[in-house]
This record gives structure tokens, C-alpha cells and sequence, in this order.
């Protein structure tokens, strides 16, 4: 039987993540607002805005709905029935 390796998110990798996000993020939004035309710079602004307000939503969503999902309900151990008394007698 081989063992089986549980994957897990250390903290190494989740301030990994966090921080590439904090540098990237800022960099790509003025790389892209310098090459938006000056009139519409406040309607780019408001859309960021809400596309962003609308992702985090739908990932709270989802992340609630994942847990009851069907691959939980699958995952648990299934009941053994008791052996009747005076079977195989």
C-alpha cells in the first residue's frame, strides 16, 4: 500500500502568495490605467470596483457552498451491519 501525501497549504506558501498578489496586483492596475485614454479613466475605475465587489461575492459563495456539496456526503464511511445472531450456525 503506498502512502498517500495530504496536500496542505503551508504558511511559506500562503505569504507567498499573499505577497506576490500585493506587488502585482498595484503594478498590472497602473500598467493598465496609463494606457486607458484620459476619458475614461473614472469609468475603469468604477468598473474594477465593481467587477471586484462581485468576485468576492461570488467566491464566498461558492467557498460556502463547496463544504455541502456531494463529495462530502460521499466521502464518509459507510455503516456495517451487525451480524444477526445465529447466522452461520
Amino acid at each position: 500500500m503506498t502512502a498517500r501525501r495530504e496536500a496542505s497549504i503551508t504558511p511559506e506558501l500562503t505569504f507567498g502568495l499573499v505577497t506576490y498578489c500585493g506587488v502585482f496586483n498595484p503594478v498590472l492596475a497602473t500598467h493598465r490605467l496609463e494606457q486607458t485614454a484620459p476619458d475614461r479613466v473614472a469609468r475603469t475605475l468604477a468598473t474594477w470596483s465593481a467587477s471586484g465587489s462581485l468576485t468576492i461575492a461570488a467566491l464566498t459563495a461558492l467557498c460556502r457552498a463547496l463544504p455541502a456539496g456531494p463529495g462530502r456526503q460521499a466521502a464518509q464511511p459507510r455503516a456495517v451491519p451487525a451480524a444477526t445472531a445465529g447466522a452461520g450456525s
